[in-house]
């Protein structure tokens, strides 16, 4: 199966039925066998339409009356070749038409074989439209850098037109692929020089020395250091959660939403494999995938529990330390989950601030006197970050927030609030969107 064909299909899966886009992207492309250049370009593509699909409806509706009205099969095909027409130059204009052409003849209604090939030619002989004023008018803006309009008045609202702009471009940028090298068991220098004899270009991490940054398009689940448990695939702004956590040797720990385990892991070996983690997760297959990840990671001290942690810390008493990596809107990561972009509504923020004020005025309950907490959700958005923090604060007299700034990254520092909040952006220092915060019970 060619690399355009299976976008074509994932695209469909992704638009009609609400999949995932990468976990689609990586088992396709595992299971038709697509390696090196084509799964680089499967990838681009495929994301790519996910990113700029407001922008390329937007300049195909110039081309064909009541587009929005074409069956999503013929959407689709047009998407992807207008893609490659607009944004990848490497493609030759001659190639994206006939290869799209090939695709609406395989997989449209025969009506629209001709107006396939007819819009592809127009588009490819070009000029490409420009969206007017998108540096002053949000609605320009929404349009030109492919975001719903209700993101964009909504961070508007709390951002500059500079600061605006900076962010939907970032968005729309390619987030790095990082992953998090489990240093107490290889040092990572020697693990990217390992990786590289192994065709795998990397490099280090600008101001996590934990962290690096792959280059050649791979599937890390596929490397030897990956099934040895020496890396797992995270974020830095991830990264930083439980180096502010602190956890020590012989603690008791709660890490609440615990899958796909990854922090888990870097809770256990922080403190030594001593004490004990109670691992929870309310989703069977994300628990069934946070074992594997334990189990990979060499982690001997935690317990897994499938339940809503509400509930089951009922019958576990008090924790030392408490890691609430809550569901959230996921804002901030639309660099990695394009698709998020045009499944999201705004009212789906309430929705999960409810999810997370609940596990967060119920879980501060279980901290033992002295105990801290960590709270973090990969969206900036204030009502699910400083916001709601503030407000349980304001309701739980015996707790504090924690000043934690002296354990970040310089290059971190300047968007930290000393009174124990840190606010990430993408465009601050190419991390995901991300909130933490870190709070502790009064003796």
């Amino acid at each position: 199966m060619t690399p355009r064909t299976l976008a074509f299909i994932i695209l469909g899966k992704v638009l009609l039925k609400g999949d995932h886009a990468n976990e689609l992207l990586s088992r396709e492309a595992s299971r038709h066998g697509i390696t090196g250049r084509n799964r680089a370009f499967l990838w681009e593509i495929t994301l790519g339409v996910l990113r700029w699909l407001g922008r390329l409806d937007w300049v195909l509706a110039k081309y064909v009356k009541g587009y929005h009205r074409l069956p999503l099969e013929a959407k689709n095909v047009l998407r992807l070749s207008a893609y490659q027409l607009l944004f990848m130059d490497r493609v030759p204009p001659y190639s994206a038409v006939d290869e799209g052409v090939k695709l609406a003849k395989r997989w449209c209604h025969p009506e629209h074989h001709g107006l396939v090939n007819a819009v592809l030619r127009k588009v490819a002989s070009g000029p490409y439209p420009g969206v007017v004023g998108m540096d002053s008018s949000l609605e320009a803006a929404a349009t030109a850098y492919a975001h719903p309009l209700w993101m964009v008045k909504r961070w508007r609202q709390r951002l500059d037109m500079l600061e605006l702009l900076q962010f939907l471009r970032a968005n729309n940028g390619k987030a790095p692929f990082s992953v998090w090298v489990n240093s107490h068991l290889v040092e990572p220098n020697y693990l990217r020089k390992e990786l590289k004899a192994q065709g795998v270009e990397c490099k280090p991490h600008p101001f996590l020395d934990d962290v690096i940054v792959i280059i050649t398009p791979v599937d890390v689940a596929q490397l030897p250091q990956f099934s040895n448990g020496l890396i797992h695939p995270q974020d830095p702004a991830s990264a930083l959660v439980v180096k502010i956590l602190e956890p020590q040797p012989g603690e008791r720990i709660l890490d609440a939403c615990a899958a796909p385990g990854i922090k888990t892991v870097q809770t256990a070996w922080a403190m030594g494999n001593q004490g004990e983690i109670l691992a929870c997760d309310i989703h069977p297959a994300r628990l069934t995938r946070m074992e594997e990840t334990l189990k990979r990671g060499g982690v001997t001290i935690a317990r897994p529990i499938l339940g809503d942690v509400v509930e089951v810390v009922k019958e576990e008493g008090l924790f030392d330390r408490i890691l609430l990596d809550a569901p959230c809107s996921d804002l901030g990561t639309l660099r990695r989950h394009p698709e998020l972009k045009w499944r999201r509504k705004e009212k789906d923020i309430a929705l999960f601030v409810e999810k997370q004020r609940r596990l967060l005025t119920t879980l501060v309950d279980h901290l033992a006197p002295g105990g801290v907490m960590v709270y973090s959700v990969c969206s900036p958005e204030p009502e699910e970050g400083e916001t709601l923090v503030k407000d349980v604060l304001q309701k739980h007299r015996d707790l504090e927030a924690v000043d934690f700034g002296h354990l970040l990254p310089e290059p971190i520092r300047p968007y930290y609030k000393k009174e124990g909040f840190l606010t990430l952006y993408p465009y601050y220092a190419n991390t995901d969107g991300f909130f933490i915060a870190k709070l502790r019970r009064k003796e």
